[in-house]
């Protein structure tokens, strides 16, 4: 039999057996879009309450309890965002990128997987430059790859790739976080299932993607106040 016959035709087995996954796995049976934009525009507003809490009782603390916290309210927010989302979108890992150094440096922030090992990260470095992670930020579209093997074979030299690869992710989708038209960095939505993802959740994510990114700039707004605040203790001693 003809070799690239034979690969054509596990490549379609393989399609239909992860559709097939893809259906037992991702969301509610019979659930709705909006039920899931609702569920996840509650779940934002209740994570922007919380913040709101939570900067007002660290506003009580002394300076040190205040810098043993650095990094608590992006880094809960990351947190219960993971949590949140599960019935919504599919994933098994979720990371947050910042871009630093005026939007040509994008730099891994944060993590969190159901993987053994973990390949990418924090601190993890590329520069944007002729990425196609650029072209996402220009678009402001959420991105699907729903075949990383295949991604990663067009594009052997990325190293973040082949990263995400070795931890067993095998599809992604990855959302630009822009506010107020400035973008302030990505969050990736990562399945260790093939053709994981679908356009009903590009469009889930463009629907609540203004309240997602809000919520994110608002933890690195506290963060930064908080920041402040020990930095200027600690010129005044």
């Amino acid at each position: 039999m003809n070799d690239s016959h034979t690969e054509g035709s596990q490549n379609l087995v393989e399609k239909m057996i992860h559709a097939y996954l893809h259906s037992q796995l991702s969301g509610i049976p019979g659930e709705k879009s909006s039920d899931h934009r609702s569920r996840l525009s509650l779940a934002l507003s209740e994570l922007s309450q919380n913040l709101d809490h939570k900067f007002v009782q660290m506003q009580k603390l002394n300076d040190d309890a205040i810098h043993l916290n650095s990094g608590y309210f992006l880094d809960e927010t990351l947190n219960r965002l993971y949590d949140s989302f599960r019935n919504s979108i599919p994933y098994d890992r979720v990371s947050f990128a910042v871009l630093e150094e005026d939007g040509r440096i994008l730099r891994a922030y944060w993590e969190r997987s159901e993987a053994n090992h973990v390949y990418l990260t924090a601190g993890f470095k590329a520069p944007m430059a002729g990425s196609s992670l650029q072209q996402i930020l220009e678009s402001e579209t959420p991105r699907i790859i729903n075949c990383l093997k295949k991604y990663l074979q067009e594009h052997p030299n990325s190293k973040s790739t082949r990263l995400i690869y070795q931890q067993g992710i095998r599809s992604s989708l990855t959302c630009p976080i822009v506010v107020q038209s400035q973008p302030i960095g990505f969050i990736f939505f990562s399945s260790f299932v093939a053709y994981a993802y679908r356009d009903t959740h590009i469009n889930l994510l463009e629907q609540i993607g203004n309240q997602l990114a809000s919520l994110i700039e608002k933890g690195k707004t506290y963060e930064g106040v908080l920041a402040a605040k020990c930095e200027l203790h600690r010129d005044n001693e």
